[in-house]
């Protein structure tokens, strides 16, 4: 929506930000995620489909589900490796 005091590359920003925080917070609950785009999140006939406004825009979709299978284990990082402090 066109807002005086927020510009819309800010309310796009937000929305993947928001989303984000979803996957974040499904990952905590013992889900799994993936947030997709590709050719349906830029289709309009999809937003038309949706009862969308024009106006608005698809960022993308959030899949979600159970894990099935092995999770993948995250190595241990050191950070000093990958930090470095100035003055």
């Amino acid at each position: 929506t066109e807002h005086p005091k927020v510009p819309e590359i800010e309310q796009i920003i937000s929305t993947g930000a928001a989303a984000q925080n979803m996957l974040l917070a499904l990952h905590d609950l013992g889900y799994a995620g993936v947030w997709r785009t590709g050719s349906m999140a830029f289709n309009s006939e999809i937003t038309k489909y949706m009862e969308l406004p024009e106006s608005n825009r698809v960022i993308g979709y959030l899949y979600v589900g159970t894990p099935d299978g092995r999770v993948k284990k995250i190595p241990h990082l050191d950070i000093k490796e990958f930090v470095s402090y100035w003055k």
